[in-house]
């Protein structure tokens, strides 16, 4: 008797899981919705180079863990499995993808603190001369 109410516990707490999973595939699907008529050349050629990359970075990375999770649902991943690397080669183009954006925030912002010479020039010897 007590072994079927343990049962009957997880499986309520099973069902609740798949329900649970059922509502955010299905936000996941109402989040992908509007892309399906997008076409991805056209919107990766409008931006930025390093922010293209950048998503081109995250759709690997996601379908990587999806069939990682495929795996693991279907009864485990080896540990020799080649999922594995292809992860740890996405996480290598991550780590570079935020060194290139510190990189260039750190040039964009040594821009904004270099002085234009000629015109600080021109300004002083024009105030000067006002004198």
């Amino acid at each position: 008797d007590n072994l079927g109410s343990e049962m009957k516990n997880e499986t309520v707490e099973a069902v609740g899981k798949v329900i649970e999973v059922q509502k955010n595939l299905q936000k996941v699907q109402d989040a992908i919705k509007p892309l399906e008529n997008v076409d991805f050349s056209t919107l990766i050629s409008k931006i930025d180079p390093l922010e293209a990359g950048t998503i081109n970075i995250a759709i690997a990375y996601s379908l990587a863990v999806m069939y990682h999770t495929s795996l693991n649902l279907k009864g485990g991943v080896e540990s020799n499995h080649p999922i594995f690397e292809e992860l740890k080669r996405i996480q290598q183009y991550i780590t570079k993808s935020g060194e290139c954006k510190k990189a260039i925030e750190q040039k964009g912002m040594k821009r904004k603190i270099t002085i234009n010479k000629d015109a600080s020039r021109r300004v002083i010897i024009q105030k000067l001369s006002e004198k």
